[in-house]
């Protein structure tokens, strides 16, 4: 309620007139405070965003000490009351929830474009506070949103290796995160979620009974004197782990070998292609079928076989280094053909921005790596190629979905009873080789 009061008083030869104006104690005031403390609590959102930031951020807190057994250290030294990037290393799927709400204030997160295109998904995620970034491109909107979340205090949570690691190993951090922490001028707290790997790897179908374990280390500043380039090694040694349990814990996984076929598309063994599988009798081995050995896989995503012991790190890492640079499935062939790779059945499809578009199909038939780039034919369609120059930002993404560009538009490579790794690796290879 507004209460007016008027008064003459005698100004030489004049009369001045004052208005006071006073505020009555009761309602009004109440209304502003309730107002304020409902901003504070949805940390500066729409009211219905903060209704669903604080029902996902308890689902996952709860969860995540009883469930998921949080370790947390170093959560007191996230900033209280100012804007600061959170910059974790990325294994998991769940790596931005476990990392960001524990953080008792509101932190917005840069996800993928493709995920915030899921329906249901992105929009769950956007309410809570999530942006979109597409890969392996220049988005000025997403680095906008960025600018913008900060200047209005926020926390945000980014990965700077731009993506998430199939073995456990941290990948290169992204040229761009230095230029844009010395762009910024801002406080950095670094997370190392050491046990992300060990409770659900990338490739797997089933998550692991095992302790997620968290440290939050900083904040850390950048002087002005300090490059862009010095600040990128400085965050690629901040985050830089080998995944372990810091402390001892009980631990048990079951269907452990599920989904490894798809990293491990030929036998560490013998290096057949295409012929791993879950072992139907016991789902913690891999089964080989050209060479009949198992390997049994551990909590520890260790392979162990009857001669062997290896970890999926290494067992990735003798596959790649069979198949060569740039990879060639069979020598022999490759010098009479110039074909790299190939599959009897396959598709290319477009893309198209926008929730609720269906992909386009744009080629079908026989699929080929070749020396000179990506070919289709022999299908539905006209005969179909790309040359390894014009691939862009090859990525798995969610669903284990092959996708690149080519001049701003996305596509997909779908490859019939085959791994999608293997043919990202082989188009990686050819894109990144001299011969190409």
């Amino acid at each position: 309620m507004l209460v007016c009061t008027v008064q003459d008083e005698s100004a030489g030869r004049g009369t001045r007139t004052t208005l006071r104006l006073r505020l009555a104690p009761h309602r009004f005031g109440a209304a502003v405070s309730i107002r304020s403390a409902l901003k504070r609590w949805g940390y500066g959102m729409p009211f219905p965003d903060a209704l669903v930031y604080r029902f996902v951020a308890s689902v996952f807190y709860w969860t995540g000490r009883t469930f998921w057994r949080y370790r947390l250290d170093g959560l007191e030294k996230v900033p209280s009351d100012e804007p600061f990037l959170l910059l974790p290393n990325h294994s998991s799927l769940l790596d931005p929830f476990w990392v960001g709400t524990p953080v008792p204030r509101g932190v917005k997160a840069m996800a993928s474009a493709t995920v915030m295109s899921v329906p249901y998904l992105g929009r769950l995620l956007s309410m809570c506070g999530a942006f979109a970034k597409m890969k392996y491109t220049k988005d000025r909107g997403a680095m906008q949103m960025l600018q913008k979340q900060f200047d209005d205090g926020y926390g945000i949570l980014l990965f700077p290796e731009g993506n998430r690691s199939w073995t456990g190993e941290n990948l290169a951090v992204l040229p761009g995160i230095g230029r844009l922490i010395k762009r910024l001028g801002c406080k950095v707290v670094y997370a190392r979620i050491n046990s992300a790997y060990l409770v659900q790897p990338r490739w797997a179908n089933y998550q692991r009974w095992v302790p997620v374990e968290i440290t939050y280390d900083g904040p850390y500043e950048y002087g002005e004197h300090q490059t862009a380039e010095e600040i990128t090694a400085h965050v690629a040694d901040r985050i830089a782990l080998t995944p372990h349990l810091k402390k001892p814990a009980r631990t048990f996984g079951f269907r452990m070998a599920y989904g490894l076929e798809n990293l491990l598309w030929a036998c560490p063994g013998c290096f057949e292609m295409d012929r791993t599988l879950p072992d139907p009798a016991n789902g913690n081995h891999l089964l080989c079928r050209a060479c009949d050995v198992s390997w049994r896989v551990d909590v520890e995503c260790r392979l162990h076989g009857p001669s062997t012991s290896m970890t999926v790190a290494e067992a990735w890492a003798g596959v790649e280094n069979h198949f060569g640079s740039p990879p060639v499935a069979d020598r022999v062939h490759f010098e009479a053909s110039g074909i790299a790779l190939s599959a009897p059945r396959g598709k290319v499809e477009l893309i198209p921005r926008g929730r609720g578009k269906k992909p386009e199909c744009v080629a079908d038939g026989v699929v080929e790596v070749r020396k000179d780039g990506l070919h289709l034919s022999g299908g539905s369609t006209d005969a179909w190629s790309l040359g390894h120059d014009i691939l862009r930002g090859i990525s798995m993404d969610m669903g284990n979905q092959l996708h690149f560009r080519v001049d701003a538009k996305l596509y997909r490579l779908t490859v019939e009873g085959q791994s999608p790794l293997k043919w990202a690796h082989f188009l990686r290879g050819w894109k990144q080789s001299p011969a190409a």
